[in-house]
Order: C-alpha cells, then sequence, then structure tokens
C-alpha cells in the first residue's frame, strides 16, 4: 500500500491453469465487471489501462451501493494511484459508506486508516468498523475481504515471536492460493532464501500471473522482468509516473497532479535485488 496511517483496531493476524475452451458451438459467458477490469489492470485481450479498470469498479461499486468487492478494488486502486487520483478524504468517505451499510471487513479497516485519529469517526462507523472485526474474520474462499484486511495488520508490528511470523506466513500463503497475488508477493519478499514447498509455490504463481500481464507479480516473479515504469506510467499507473519522476526519465507525467509520489526515492534508484 503507498500510504499507511494509524490502525485504531487492532488485528490479529490469524492462519486463516489454464481455463476450460468453450465447446464448439457455445459461445464464452461474457465477463464480469470484475473479470473486466482486471483485463485491462493486465493488458489481457484489451490494452493495460488502470484509469479504465478503475472506471469499470466505480460502475459496479454503486457509491458502495453495488459490488462490495469491487468498491474494495477501487479503493485498493486509489490508495495506489492506479487509475485514480490518490485522494485520502475520498477514500475515507467511501469506505466509511460501505463499512455501515455491509459491514466490510476491509473497508471498515481502510475507514479507520483514512482517519486522523479514533476520535474522528462518526459514532456509527466506529461501531461498524468494530461489528465486523468481531469476531476476526478469517481468511478463506468467499471472503478475500478478510484477506485483503489481514494482509494489511500483518504489515504492521505487533507480537514478536516464531508463532507470530509462522501465523503471517500461514496468512500469506492463504492469500495466495486463493489467486491474491500481494500474498504471493509477501510470501517471496519475506522468505526470499526459503526452499520451503509454499514459497516455491508462490514463486510459480508469480510466474503464471506475470506472464497473464499481473504488474505487481513481475516485481517478485523469478526469471522475469519488472513491466517498465514508462508503461505503467503510459497506462495511467499514477505511482508509476511518481517512480520516473525520481528516475529524472524526461517520459514521465505530472504525476503530483494526481497526489502520487514517492518519499524515497534513492530506494527506487537502487538496484534491483535478484530472487
Amino acid at each position: 500500500m503507498i500510504w499507511l496511517g494509524r490502525v485504531c483496531v487492532v488485528i490479529a493476524v490469524t492462519a486463516c491453469g489454464t481455463p476450460a475452451k468453450p465447446s464448439i458451438g457455445h459461445t464464452a459467458p461474457p465477463r464480469s465487471p470484475l473479470e473486466e477490469a482486471r483485463a485491462f489492470e493486465r493488458g489481457a485481450g484489451v490494452a493495460r489501462d488502470y484509469r479504465a479498470a478503475a472506471d469499470v469498479y466505480r460502475t459496479a461499486c454503486r457509491d458502495g451501493e453495488g459490488d462490495v468487492e469491487a468498491c474494495g478494488a477501487l479503493l485498493r486502486a486509489t490508495m495506489r494511484g492506479r487509475g485514480v487520483d490518490v485522494d485520502r478524504a475520498a477514500i475515507g468517505a467511501l469506505a466509511a459508506k460501505v463499512c455501515v451499510a455491509r459491514r466490510d471487513p476491509f473497508t471498515c479497516v481502510v475507514a479507520d486508516l483514512a482517519s486522523t485519529s479514533e476520535n474522528d469517526l462518526p459514532p456509527d462507523v466506529m461501531a461498524a468498523v468494530k461489528a465486523s472485526m468481531t469476531p476476526l474474520p478469517t481468511c478463506e474462499a468467499g471472503h478475500t475481504s478478510a484477506c485483503w484486511t489481514l494482509l494489511i495488520g500483518a504489515g504492521f508490528p505487533g507480537s514478536d515471536g516464531s508463532s507470530a511470523e509462522a501465523r503471517r506466513h500461514a496468512l500469506r500463503h492463504q492469500a495466495c492460493t486463493l489467486g491474491i497475488v500481494e500474498g504471493c508477493v509477501e510470501l517471496v519478499e519475506y522468505n526470499s532464501g526459503d526452499d520451503d514447498p509454499e514459497v516455491v509455490d508462490a514463486r510459480q504463481r508469480l510466474v503464471v500471473a506475470c506472464d497473464a500481464g499481473d504488474a505487481d507479480a513481475c516485481e517478485v516473479a523469478p526469471g522475469r522482468k519488472p513491466i517498465a515504469p514508462s508503461a505503467l506510467c503510459t497506462a495511467n499507473d499514477y505511482q508509476a509516473c511518481a517512480k520516473l519522476t525520481c528516475l529524472r526519465d524526461a517520459s514521465a507525467t505530472n504525476a503530483t497532479s494526481h497526489g502520487a509520489r514517492v518519499d524515497d526515492c534513492e530506494r527506487v534508484r537502487a538496484p534491483a535485488p535478484q530472487l
């Protein structure tokens, strides 16, 4: 995530192919809105365009009254500056609306993160945040919002020790196997030299995801090259545009107008580690 604020909800991290071709004479089923948006993000059959993907998510979300998963995807796109201006106020407003109406764990945690302090949260939002965490959601099939919620929690300082790290490892593996690339990325990044079968599996999944066009997977997939920031910037990834500014690339667009920025340009300029 590009920004991370205070967490007023304590999250205890818990453990939580190729598609078949249609038969001759039958047409393939139409893409769902989420599949359409994902195609734009990966450049699968269409030009990579994060702004177009965000537009699809926005339409499906319907200002919090539509598809909750689309709302979560739109929030993540906004937090990362992918086709949407990085706007903390807008993030907080949408997350709070979805949280109160749907008690969705991920949007409730984002609503909390977007607030300056706990006292800034209206009582109905604070009540919804607490309700969404009681009991603590479990990362499992059909509940990807819970996976994203726990992945956020795994990124903050918490309990130390081997048992806590084992729980984080199990969570990342579970999210990875459910198709959440972020889980695979974190599993590999935190265990870069590990020959654990779960880490090996994560690397393989990242290779497949990278070959399918996933830019995040390509950052860490072994034997694959990251997608050039210039290509991502052209596709309206405003954070990539900000990286180009760090690299003093003349092709960089005005990333600051979209709220994207890079706080550590030296890290961007450093050579990528070899996995």
